[in-house]
């Protein structure tokens, strides 16, 4: 049986300063190396997802919307579209984080996202997460409570992210969440918290991050990711990390079959004109035209081309 994955966390250069890839790249790639699904989820920010949707849809791959949002705490919280009514959740939230936070800090309040959660699925997010926090903070009581608190508003539409990046630090994390996914019976999905298409984009991602903290590479230290893992794996590869609990990566192909919903399926609601009696909407659009090139220009009929 061939291997399958579906990546439900990337960013793209639309993460401003953190993505290293275009979203076309990263479809291109995706596709290449066989992945089930494809979910762009970019730093508060739904910017790359018409080049994402157009370019999947030309290649035949499936491509999930999604957003990696900032909560009010400055804690992550991965969101993925499950169907329209999710859509236009995200897109509220999104408006709104930009509409009440500092210019260039988006946030959004818990309290919000739960009046929107229809239609979405929650994943725990990265080691910036509200949980991941809390059990690095020795915090576990506070982590339990959020954990129940997620899973009473979504439901099964909650998942506890887990991440290989071969860091010990991370590795221990990982543990803990998982067995919080065993206490809480929630289940936990594995992702890569993609920042590039390939290994060899690393360095572009370390200079972005330079920008970004106004440092050098030879001075940016503990800022710079410490490998070069942060890539789109292929199945293959995600299959051998987790070689020995693949529950994770099942749980990938069981939420990309429920997001369903594609941005090339919008249809845009243009609006209704009335036109006079003879006239399709497309002769009164010419009419239109020829009466104000004539009022700009003069009577075009005595002009000499």
């Amino acid at each position: 049986m061939v291997n399958q994955y579906a990546e439900l966390h990337c960013h793209s250069s639309f993460s401003f300063l953190d993505g290293a890839s275009n979203p076309e790249e990263l479809v291109v790639r995706a596709k290449e190396i066989g992945l089930r699904a494809l979910a762009l989820t970019d730093h508060d920010d739904l910017g790359g997802i018409v080049r994402f949707a157009h370019t999947a849809s030309e290649l035949n791959l499936d491509a999930i919307v999604g957003a990696e949002l900032t909560m009010e705490d400055s804690a992550h919280l991965t969101v993925l579209v499950e169907n329209l009514d999710g859509y236009k959740n995200l897109c509220n939230l999104l408006t709104q984080s930009r509409a009440i936070g500092n210019r260039g800090s988006p946030r959004v309040f818990y309290n919000a996202l739960y009046e929107r959660s229809r239609g979405l699925i929650v994943l725990s997010g990265c080691p910036h997460g509200r949980i991941a926090r809390a059990i690095n903070q020795e915090r576990c009581a506070d982590a339990g409570q959020t954990l129940q608190e997620m899973r009473e508003v979504f439901g099964d539409r909650f998942y506890i992210e887990v991440w290989n990046h071969h860091i010990n630090q991370e590795a221990v994390l990982a543990k803990q969440l998982l067995d919080l996914s065993t206490k809480y019976s929630i289940p936990w999905v594995v992702t890569n918290n993609v920042h590039y298409s390939r290994p060899e984009k690393r360095i572009i991602h370390d200079v972005l991050t330079c920008v970004k903290h106004e440092v050098t590479l030879n001075t940016a230290g503990r800022r710079l990711r410490p490998n070069a893992t942060y890539y789109l794996k292929s199945a293959d590869e995600m299959h051998h990390l987790w070689r020995h609990n693949p529950d994770g990566i099942k749980n990938t192909l069981l939420i990309a079959e429920r997001c369903q919903f594609r941005h090339g399926l919008l249809k845009v609601p243009l609006p209704a004109f009335s036109v006079p009696s003879g006239l399709t909407h497309n002769g009164m659009l010419e009419k239109l035209v020829w009466e104000g090139a004539a009022k700009r220009y003069g009577n075009l009929s005595e002009k000499h081309v």
